[in-house]
């Protein structure tokens, strides 16, 4: 179980970013992923002190593992904790390095159509990252980062509630299936043709 996080790589970064920011975290896969509702409850149990929810400020998109490929170098939760509990001592920056952060926040919430709380969330979470980086001003790389925390694709499975959702509010419970949400949801795809 311990190597979960050398084959989850995007999420024990974000489970690092997390911690040191306490924020939540929204797991999501795609429908192809038949396994993700079942590793979804692995993560939970794997990672701990931080809260996986439906509706987290943070979403990571997990993939199914590829375990053709040798991974040598695993990292454990101790590893991650050692590097949050150092960076606890960072100072929390405020500022942009550069003009380009705000170009480029501008660029993702135009083109993404973040809302202004969303676009509030990218700022709190880089500037947990160049804490984590033990920067003194929040950089590019920074905000990029923080953007594809809070991007979601229009159609993923949301692994706490075991839906499928399909855009603009449209969702599917795999519990209980919905004609209505169905027809919606066919339709809401055949737009996209």
């Amino acid at each position: 179980m311990k190597n979960l996080v050398g084959l989850w790589v995007n999420l024990s970064r974000a489970y690092e970013i997390a911690l040191l920011g306490k924020f939540s975290i929204k797991i999501v896969f795609d429908k192809e992923y038949i396994q993700g509702f079942d590793d979804y409850e692995s993560i939970k149990s794997f990672y701990k002190d931080v809260l996986f929810c439906k509706d987290g400020d943070m979403t990571v998109r997990i993939h199914k593992p590829d375990y053709t490929q040798n991974r040598i170098n695993y990292e454990t939760l101790e590893d991650i904790l050692v590097r949050v509990n150092s960076a606890k001592g960072n100072s929390l920056p405020t500022d942009f390095k550069s003009d380009a952060c705000n170009t480029l926040l501008k660029t993702a919430t135009e083109r993404l159509g973040f809302s202004y709380s969303k676009k509030e969330k990218v700022i709190e979470i880089a500037k947990i990252i160049a804490q984590l980086d033990n920067s003194k001003l929040i950089d590019v790389q920074h905000v990029a980062e923080a953007i594809q925390y809070n991007y979601e694709e229009d159609t993923f499975c949301v692994a706490e509630d075991k839906t499928i959702s399909f855009g603009y509010g449209i969702t599917i419970t795999k519990s209980e299936i919905n004609r209505e949400d169905v027809n919606n949801a066919i339709n809401y795809l055949k737009s996209l043709l």
